[in-house]
């Protein structure tokens, strides 16, 4: 009736913040996008109990990577910082935030993926 359903909403939702993303950070959006692609790569590849472990050494590395760039960009070699660099390195310091949590949530078990589930229920069914 006018409204939008769950997964429309979800996409719709991630589309504008893409865009968002790309409008404000440029090509430094990429930093975000990385780290996402890379978090999901994990969830599909490691094993779920081991996989907050994984997510968490990974996004840290990559956080301090590029906050130790920056430091020596500007202390170092006395080179002006883009200001776009600074958004998304301050993105960056957030995002991580909620990959962990997610994954700390995939390793106890309180969400459970989904396609996990219905590839599960059709190898069973295949069985039967």
């Amino acid at each position: 009736m006018g409204y939008l359903g769950l997964s429309y909403r979800y996409l719709f939702v991630s589309v504008r913040g893409c865009v968002l993303a790309v409008v404000t950070m440029g090509v430094y959006s990429l930093l975000l996008f990385t780290s996402t692609s890379v978090f999901i790569l994990l969830v599909c590849s490691v094993d779920l109990r081991h996989v907050h472990t994984w997510v968490f050494a990974v996004q840290m590395l990559w956080q301090t990577f590029w906050h130790l760039l920056i430091q020596y960009r500007e202390y170092y070699l006395h080179e002006p910082v883009s200001i776009r660099l600074f958004l998304a390195v301050s993105s960056l310091m957030v995002l991580p935030q909620r990959i962990t949590s997610l994954s700390m949530d995939l390793q106890e078990k309180r969400v459970v993926l989904t396609f996990n589930a219905s590839s599960k229920s059709n190898i069973s069914s295949d069985n039967a």
